[in-house]
């Protein structure tokens, strides 16, 4: 959508969020924790190589730093810097996510977190800090609802309107937008259970589900069982 992604090259949620970026012809920009001339992890290497035909790498430390524990957290002040906002997918209680987390809220950017299983020790952090007050994430408009106006407009200006959602789903009816609320993002919902959730008739809410698989919003599976799509 024009935005650029900026993460740390390491294993995990860092690789693949430079690898969606390289992958959707996107731009990126990795913030090392060794020496501009250091690979780490060695895994990684073909992505470094693919993000200097395309993005950026840069790093504060000097040629030859091997990867020593510190650094990372040192540079993740520059991820948080760097950016408009910072999204924690997942993070475990003693994460340097979380302390990535804390700078973006020092540096007064947004901060974005995506909500989790909670006997899942990678939710712990995103959980956490949507209850002090992060902004929870469960797909790409609750991240683009909440940049500033400008540059939502200069994404227009350059990839034209049908690119670029609008801040608001003005496209969806009340009634779609209620049913949508209804359908999970990471388990499924039986059909006579949104029936009963809703005011609709069975006809009616047959309609509006097909409109929105259609649209690419939800998906059905065996058993008339509905899942949110991302």
């Amino acid at each position: 959508m024009g935005l650029t992604i900026v993460s740390g090259l390491a294993r995990g949620v860092d690789t693949q969020a430079h690898r969606g970026a390289v992958e959707g012809s996107g731009q990126t920009v990795a913030v090392l924790g060794t020496g501009i001339d250091v690979v780490y992890p060695r895994e990684n290497r073909k992505l470094f190589e693919s993000i200097l035909k395309s993005g950026v790498i840069i790093s504060e430390f000097p040629l030859g730093t091997y990867a020593a524990p510190q650094n990372f957290p040192i540079r993740n002040r520059i991820i948080s810097g760097l950016s408009l906002g910072t999204l924690i997918p997942e993070a475990a209680e003693f994460s340097g996510s979380l302390i990535t987390a804390r700078l973006t809220l020092e540096q007064n950017r947004e901060l974005w977190a995506v909500p989790g299983n909670i006997t899942n020790s990678g939710s712990y952090g995103p959980n956490y800090l949507i209850k002090q007050g992060a902004k929870p994430v469960i797909c790409a408009r609750d991240v683009l609802d909440e940049l500033p106006v400008e540059v939502l407009e200069k994404l227009h200006e350059e990839l034209g309107n049908d690119e670029v959602p609008d801040r608001e789903d003005s496209e969806l009816t009340p009634e779609k937008k209620r049913l949508l609320r209804l359908i999970p993002v990471d388990d499924s919902i039986h059909f006579d259970q949104l029936l009963s959730k809703g005011s609709q008739t069975a006809a009616a809410l047959n309609m509006h589900l097909l409109d929105l698989e259609m649209e690419g919003r939800i998906k059905q599976i065996p058993g008339r069982h509905f899942v949110r799509l991302l």
